[in-house]
This record gives structure tokens, sequence and C-alpha cells, in this order.
């Protein structure tokens, strides 16, 4: 029997989404202020009578947690690290995301497939298998990019918080195992200077990615300027959503995103 007739015996058929809602991806380096963007415009277009949700990347915490504890016991296979979002996004769309635009609702999910192919590639993985991987994926109706320098997202993190264990990149450090470069980091062994350094360094790689891929997405961007005034920022996003919605209620466009494209510009 061929590889692929025994395949398709052992694949469960997909349940396609019917009634669908909007999706809407929010994309850009940490710190670019993402999720003050989409959390105050979700809370707009709530007041406006429109059904939204938020959902973030790796936000099933039960199988953040246990990839984790699997790194820091030394358990986890090799690989792990690029197939476990993945898994995480394989349940969150089965159990979260389509059951919400089946109910027509809109559904933000900050950092979506940009920011992951962003991420994966930057660990090493290839394009190749990336498509492979997250070919199961929804694609996003509208892809929301905020960008800024990392210089300046820098800045923000010295004005209100730390620098995070996977936002300097230091799970691709190749002189330490994750296990010993986790502990290292809650132990407080990485200076300042180390963090923002590598920190600099691993969002620049993301950055770049990110202008690499968008070009690949097809579909609605919005590209927003992270330095712009905040309600401009906003605005922004629920005129483009408000204006979405209309098409797919004229039913144009929207309920198969790889037949739209446009690109936004800030402020429209």
């Amino acid at each position: 029997m061929a590889e692929n007739d025994l395949l398709g015996k052992l694949l469960r058929p997909v349940k396609p989404l019917n009634k669908r809602g909007l999706l809407v991806a929010i994309e850009g380096i940490d710190s670019s202020g993402k999720t003050t963007i989409v959390s105050t415009a979700s809370a707009a277009l709530s007041t406006r009578g429109v059904s939204t949700l938020t959902s973030n990347w790796n936000d099933t915490t039960e199988m953040y947690n246990l990839w984790v504890s699997l790194s820091l016991t030394g358990c986890a296979p090799v690989g792990l690290g690029s197939v476990f979002p993945a898994f995480e996004l394989a349940a969150r769309q089965h159990y979260l995301l389509k059951p919400m635009l089946e109910q027509r609702s809109v559904v933000f999910v900050t950092k979506y497939l940009l920011s992951t192919y962003a991420h994966s590639l930057a660990r090493g993985d290839s394009l190749a298998f990336l498509d492979e991987l997250y070919a199961f994926a929804l694609r996003p109706d509208v892809t929301v990019y905020v960008d800024i320098l990392p210089t300046v997202a820098l800045e923000r993190k010295r004005s209100h918080g730390r620098i995070g264990f996977f936002e300097a990149g230091l799970d691709r450090l190749g002189n330490l195992p994750l296990a010993e470069a986790l502990q290292q980091f809650h132990a407080g062994r990485f200076d300042v200077q180390t963090l923002e350094s590598h920190f600099l360094r691993f969002q620049n790689a993301l950055r770049e990615f990110h202008h690499m891929l968008l070009d690949r997405l097809g579909g609605c961007v919005l590209k927003l300027d992270g330095n712009a005034p905040f309600d401009i920022s906003v605005n922004s996003l629920v005129r483009v959503v408000e204006l979405e919605l209309a098409t797919s209620k004229a039913g144009v466009g929207v309920t198969d995103s790889s037949t739209a494209s446009a690109t936004y510009p800030q402020g429209h």
C-alpha cells in the first residue's frame, strides 16, 4: 500500500468551518504594543455589539507547563520545541477558535502564524518543514502587523517590565542545554547587559523574518506603526475589522481568505 493511501486511511476527517466569523492575527516583535492595541480594539467592538474573542500564543496553560516541565527535567526529546507550538495551536483551534468562528465572532489571535514561523526560523527550522507542520492552521482573514525597532522595544522593557527567557532567545544558546539555561536564568545568573544584548539580537532576527514572511501571507494586511499614537492604531484596527465584516455580510472575500488580498495603510 502506498504511503499516501495509508495516510488517507489513518487520518480523521476535519470538519470544515460553517458560518465563519473573522480571524484577525496580531503580529509584531515583543513589546510592540500588540496586546494593548487588540484588547482595546476588542472592547470597542464589543460595545458596538460585535462578539469578540482574544486568544494568545501558547495560551493552553496545561500544555505550556508540560513542555516547560519536560524541558527542565531533561526528558524533552530533541525537536520538541519545534513541534510543541503546533500541537498547542491545533488543540486551541479545535476547541476554541473554530467554535467561536462558527458563531460568527471576531477572533483576535496575538502572535499567530507570522510570529510562529519567525520564531521557528530563528531557531533553525526550514520553511518547507513549517509549511507542512502548520498546513492545518486556519489562515487569517486580516493580519495586523505592529512594527517597531528592537531598540524601542528594549526601552519599553526597561520601563515596564523585565526581559523574559524566550524573548531574549536564550533557548538558542548552543553552549548550554535548555534545562541548564532555564535554571541559570531563573537563578538570576544572566546580568542585565547580557540579557539586553541577547534580546536585541533575537528581536532583530524576528523582525527580519517578519518582513520577509509578510509577502507570503496573502489575505488582508494592516500595517501599524508601533510608535504612532495609541488611539490612531486602535481606531485603524476597528475600522478595518468593521469594513471586513461588512464585506463578509455582502458575501465577498473573507469567507475564503485565500482569495482576498489587500494592504491597509495606517489610519485607513
